[in-house]
């Protein structure tokens, strides 16, 4: 189960961040940067979405099971 992490940038887009934090696999706006890092977490088996703001809080966090239906946030 890993962690994706969903920022934002400076270019004012959203950014989805692998488990490791190695790359970012997605820039665009919010809803379908947080959709795309639970889809990905559900495709791995599932795992944990965590929603950061512009100085790196966290704003929420969302458990994301392997099983679950595909819904919007």
């Amino acid at each position: 189960m890993g962690t994706w992490r969903v920022r934002w940038c400076s270019d004012g887009r959203w950014q989805v961040r692998t488990p490791g934090g190695t790359q970012a696999c997605a820039r665009t706006n919010r809803d379908h940067a947080v959709n795309a890092a639970c889809a990905l977490a559900r495709i791995e088996g599932g795992g944990v979405v965590l929603v950061e703001d512009a100085q790196g809080d966290l704003e929420w966090r969302r458990t994301v099971l392997w099983d679950e239906p595909t819904q919007g946030i």
